[in-house]
């Protein structure tokens, strides 16, 4: 896990980072000391704190996307743990239940796991028979910049002649921590990367 940021309340502060190399959020009550984890329906998505400036306010506001989900903003009660949709961005003539995202792992020649995250239509030939199907895949391993994995209405022409987008989260990159920037990115490792 990493960490990358705080958001303070006077009964709760939200722990902000990365886990398996995707953005989590934590929720630790103070008085109790007990921790929860918000959880996301999809495999690949992008989570973020909005602004929260009521100090004394029992919600967590924060924006989440995904390779499916156009940009949301929810208002997340830590005292119930339930979670409200305040605004989704509107992307006319889409329909999201036609396309399907997941993360998968491709093995580097030294044996290091590298995440991948997928979105395709799911009658495209990939999602029917597990057959070749064309792919534009995008990776940027450089400067622990991190590539989230979140909506863009330019990849729907894409996905709708039968293509697969993928982002693919290669070494020199943050999303692993850092490490993975030092083993992918620098100096005598500088292979690992593109």
């Amino acid at each position: 896990r990493k960490l990358d940021y705080l958001v303070c309340f006077k009964d709760f502060i939200v722990i902000n980072g990365r886990s398996n190399g995707l953005k989590m959020c934590m929720v630790r009550e103070m008085r109790s000391g007990t921790m929860s984890e918000l959880s996301f329906e999809e495999e690949c998505f992008d989570v973020c704190a909005k602004k929260n400036k009521d100090f004394n306010s029992s919600k967590f506001r924060f924006g989440y996307s995904s390779l499916v989900t156009p940009p949301s903003t929810f208002d997340y009660d830590m005292v119930t743990r339930k979670r409200e949709l305040c605004k989704e961005q509107e992307v006319p003539n889409y329909d999201r239940s036609l396309y399907v995202s997941e993360r998968t792992f491709a093995m580097a020649g030294d044996g290091t796991k590298i995440p991948i995250c997928l979105v395709y239509r799911k009658d495209c030939s990939w999602a029917k028979h597990k057959t070749p199907a064309p792919m534009m895949l995008y990776g940027y391993g450089s400067y622990g910049i991190c590539v989230d994995p979140s909506f863009d209405f330019m990849r729907i022409s894409y996905l709708d002649r039968g293509m697969i987008f993928a982002i693919a989260n290669i070494r020199g990159g943050g999303e692993m921590g850092r490490q993975w920037y030092e083993e992918g990115g620098k100096y005598l490792h500088k292979m690992n990367t593109f």
